[in-house]
């Protein structure tokens, strides 16, 4: 009896491979299901609530969601690798698990039945021992009577040519299998130029340039500041969600901080987008380019920290990346397989290196905006398998991506046109804003005249936090602590009203690193601890000057 390391049989080298992928839909909302239970399970356990009367045990709550996290990382790895995958070549059918696989060879493959559920049964002989046995579910991308269909055309083309010998010659008629006709292809393509990956980065180069010149204020040390980025663009919750600016979430991703932003980022997009280009065409690059900066966008507006000024093209890299990372996982082991998931993975260290700049700046890093990419790429990736021939590459979705790109380019453009008209409105109330700011000619430098300036700043400039704090100041030199609570406690309200910018955590450190001893000397010794805790862990470029922080380490608030 042929085992599954036999030789081919005869004639098996005319075969292409055939491989059958499970659909991927109701993995994904099972998937999804599961995260969502385990998170709930999760909070609960964590906070250990109680339910009526009664306490809530924490293993109650803490097992099954252990137990869901679990099975949603199968479910993950399950959807990852495309199993159960059903592949047909010349040695025979293997059923390819998440753990282990099923095989029979066509010389031992007994006649298919079908189960009361409509499921193929796929039977060996019983030569010796136990035969092999295993079922083909209806969940694949064709129906189970297609690939029934085509198990017998294998079984009587290979079993007939191995009895009879009727075919001769080189075996090139046969087509080869399945990972040979995706490199083939590729190498077709590999001497074209990326037509497309080289538009995305001629736009954001443009898009660039543009946003220096006509920035409406001027940023510090090369990096655009918040003000310029809202005003052409930027993502920012409340102007899209009560102002209706939806625009922004396709302007946005045109932005960049400073030009190491837009210098890795390019790096990246270049690194993946050329490999992904030819393997998928420009029509689908650009679409998953498109959707994947726009759902980065949406995941901003639904998980980034309130106020935050969201700008760059990382989710759109993040969408390129995860969809040549889930497609290489789904091609059968060769050449391409391994070029794919080896600059996918190169790709994911440069791309770290936007966030580490940002967080040295002092900009926040929109981690959600990243994540939010990756999933709309994860699942385009997935679902654009099935778009594919088995054993060409020509794409019977093309018409698809086409359309997308073209709709999301030409609304990106309208959203540009919307900027456009809306930046010398918006200079107008930012200069108005500004007024209402404490110039830096008039901001003292040293502690004793920002103390003795207090009630003048507080006078002219009350919108200005700032000047709230110095307000504090005086207090705090007059002994009423009272009223310092109260100026340092508006500061904080102020601050969270205002966009997010590089020197805004430091701020609201500093506020809170004043807090601290305030409400120490007003006997609040538990609330000061947990008003100065945030600042005890902030990292050191964020935390106010040497000589508060010694007082917090004084007075016992910082550990």
């Amino acid at each position: 009896m042929p085992s599954a390391q036999s030789a081919p049989l005869a004639g098996a080298r005319f075969q292409p491979e055939r491989i059958y992928w499970p659909r991927p839909g109701r993995r994904i909302a099972t998937l999804g299901l599961l995260a969502v239970l385990g998170a709930i399970l999760s909070v609960l356990a964590l906070r250990h609530l109680h339910l009526g009367q009664l306490p809530l045990p924490r293993a109650v709550c803490a097992v099954p969601a252990a137990v869901c996290w679990l099975a949603a990382l199968g479910s993950a790895v399950t959807l990852l690798r495309g199993t159960p995958r059903v592949v047909l070549d010349g040695r025979g059918i293997t059923l390819t698990l998440t753990f282990g696989s099923r095989y029979v060879g066509w010389s031992d493959l007994a006649p298919l039945s079908w189960s009361p559920s409509g499921a193929l049964t796929v039977q060996g002989l019983p030569w010796d021992g136990r035969p092999e046995q295993f079922t083909i579910a209806d969940i694949y991308d064709v129906p189970v009577q297609t690939i029934a269909r085509r198990i017998e055309q294998y079984r009587t083309d290979i079993v007939g040519v191995a009895r009879f010998g009727a075919m001769q010659g080189d075996g090139s008629a046969g087509g080869g299998s399945f990972e040979q006709a995706w490199w083939s292809d590729f190498a077709d393509r590999r001497n074209e130029t990326a037509w497309a990956t080289l538009a995305i980065v001629a736009v954001l180069i443009l898009a660039y340039v543009l946003e220096v010149r006509f920035a409406v204020v001027a940023g510090a040390d090369g990096t655009q500041s918040p003000a310029s980025m809202l005003a052409l663009g930027g993502i920012e919750r409340d102007y899209v969600l009560r102002n209706n600016e939806w625009w922004r979430v396709l302007t946005g991703t045109l932005l960049h901080i400073n030009r190491l932003h837009l210098i890795t980022n390019l790096f990246v997009l270049v690194l993946a987008g050329w490999v992904l280009e030819r393997v998928v065409g420009p029509a689908w690059l650009l679409a998953v380019y498109l959707l994947g900066g726009l759902g980065g966008a949406l995941a901003t507006l639904g998980f980034a920290p309130a106020h935050l000024v969201s700008v760059g093209a990382s989710g759109a890299i993040m969408a390129v990346m995860a969809c040549g990372f889930c497609l290489a996982l789904r091609m059968p082991p060769g050449g391409l397989r391994r070029l794919m998931m080896w600059l996918t993975l190169l790709c994911l260290i440069p791309s770290l290196l936007p966030a580490r700049a940002a967080a040295h700046s002092g900009v926040l890093v929109d981690v959600s905006a990243h994540i939010g990419g990756a999933i709309v790429g994860a699942i385009t990736g997935l679902l654009l398998h099935g778009k594919f021939e088995e054993s060409t590459q020509e794409d019977s979705g093309r018409q698809l991506a086409l359309v997308i790109a073209c709709c999301l380019g030409l609304l990106s453009f309208a959203s540009v046109g919307a900027v456009a008209m809306r930046v010398p409105t918006f200079q107008k109330v930012l200069d108005d804003q500004m007024a209402q700011f404490i110039p830096q000619a008039r901001w003292p430098t040293d502690p004793e005249q920002l103390r003795a300036a207090g009630p003048g700043l507080l006078s002219d400039y009350p919108k200005d936090p700032r000047s709230h704090v110095a307000m504090a100041l005086f207090h705090i030199h007059n002994n009423d602590m009272l009223d310092a609570d109260g100026e340092l406690h508006e500061a904080l309200r102020m601050v969270e009203h205002l966009p997010a910018g590089p020197g805004t955590a430091k701020f609201v450190n500093l506020v809170r690193g004043v807090l601290g001893p305030v409400l120490l000397q007003m006997h609040d010794r538990e609330t000061a601890i947990e008003q100065v805790r945030p600042v005890c862990q902030a990292p050191p470029d964020e935390q106010p000057d040497a000589r508060l922080m010694t007082v917090l380490h004084t007075t016992g608030l910082c550990p």
